[in-house]
């Protein structure tokens, strides 16, 4: 199963605890945060050096942000960039990350999308503008 990683603005995550969850969970990682007016993902990272590199770069360019980190385990879909969590949905005003597999929304075993693509496509985007208002 897929490990996320919730850092505050005010805790450290060390090196040692993402590269633990990087071993574990090996095929793709991202990470998401915010500078309170707009949301940024950054995906994709195949090799835990990238990731972490690009991590600390922004977490000190962004001291006030959280960020969530999402370390994939790929249960459905290749393993590629697309298919990295965290996924942007409602112009890119949202984040979306998850563990384990949502088993209604795998079209086959074989399908090249991600189940979490397919739950962002067909059911996070069709949300209401407003939602996030309820």
């Amino acid at each position: 199963m897929c490990v996320i990683v919730y850092k505050s603005a005010d805790k450290i995550v060390s090196k040692k605890q993402l590269l633990n969850c990087w071993k574990a969970n090996p095929e793709g990682a991202g990470f998401m945060w915010s500078d309170g007016n707009s949301l940024f993902i950054e995906k994709g990272f195949f090799r835990f050096r990238k990731l972490y590199r690009s991590f600390r770069q922004i977490e000190q360019v962004n001291p006030n942000s959280a960020f969530i980190v999402h370390f994939r385990k790929a249960s459905v879909g290749s393993i590629n960039k697309d298919n990295c969590h965290p996924f942007y949905f409602k112009n890119h005003r949202f984040g979306f990350a998850h563990n384990g597999t949502l088993t209604d929304w795998i079209v086959s075993k074989e399908d090249v999308q991600s189940d979490s693509i397919n739950f962002t496509n067909k059911l996070l985007e069709k949300l209401p503008e407003d939602f996030d208002k309820n």
